[in-house]
């Protein structure tokens, strides 16, 4: 989503429909339809992929919960932040 709001940036789209552009980072739907609005070449650009690994085991809170290893947790923590797709900036 970053991409894409650097790439309309770049091509001098009007600040207020950036910022709103923003605000759907959220709500991947609406931030495809909005960002295929402000440019129809887009919309064939704007992809969710699926998660190539799963972890086994709890979510990170889950993890932390059950008293497994801090830096298993810190690990696994810093491995799902990274490989989020749908990070804000």
């Amino acid at each position: 989503m970053d991409e894409i709001i650097d790439l309309l940036t770049r091509d001098g789209c009007d600040a207020e429909d950036l910022q709103y552009l923003r605000q759907k980072c959220g709500n991947f739907r609406q931030f495809k339809y909005e960002a295929t609005r402000l440019d129809p070449r887009l919309g064939a650009q704007i992809q969710v992929h699926e998660a190539t690994w799963r972890w086994p085991g709890l979510s990170v809170a889950g993890e932390f919960v059950a008293e497994t290893s801090t830096d298993l947790v810190q690990w696994l923590a810093t491995i799902a932040y990274a490989r989020s797709s749908r990070r804000r900036v």
